[in-house]
């Protein structure tokens, strides 16, 4: 049997396009992540402190997932602020369809809440 006739069997094929639609999808949240952390420049600790935003505001699922990755800080409508983010967490982060930006934290005295 050929190669060709092998491929468009019904299981093969479809297993085949379902494998090639993941692919895809994983590429393209990979490459979303990266969009959302051009901003950021790298911390000589290795640690983060982001304003991570949403379109919406955040539910318990989101801010349980926002809370494994850093010290939350505090949530402002669509902003959750987060420090100690280290740079594998933060590349999770950036590849969660539900964040649309991350940006730096700039932290003033008067944020600094310990």
């Amino acid at each position: 049997m050929s190669w060709m006739r092998l491929l468009l069997k019904p299981p093969i094929l479809t297993t085949s396009l379902i494998l090639l639609g993941v692919l895809f999808i994983s590429q393209h949240r990979a490459s979303m992540g990266d969009q959302k952390l051009d901003g950021l420049k790298t911390e000589p600790d290795g640690k983060y402190a982001i304003i991570a935003s949403l379109d919406f505001e955040p539910e318990s699922f989101h801010m349980t997932r926002l809370q494994a990755t850093g010290r939350l800080m505090r949530v402002d409508d669509m902003n959750v602020y987060l420090r100690d983010v280290t740079t594998d967490n933060l590349k999770a982060l950036a590849n969660k369809p539900w964040i649309s930006s991350i940006s730096p934290w700039e932290e003033e005295q008067g944020d600094a809440s310990e």
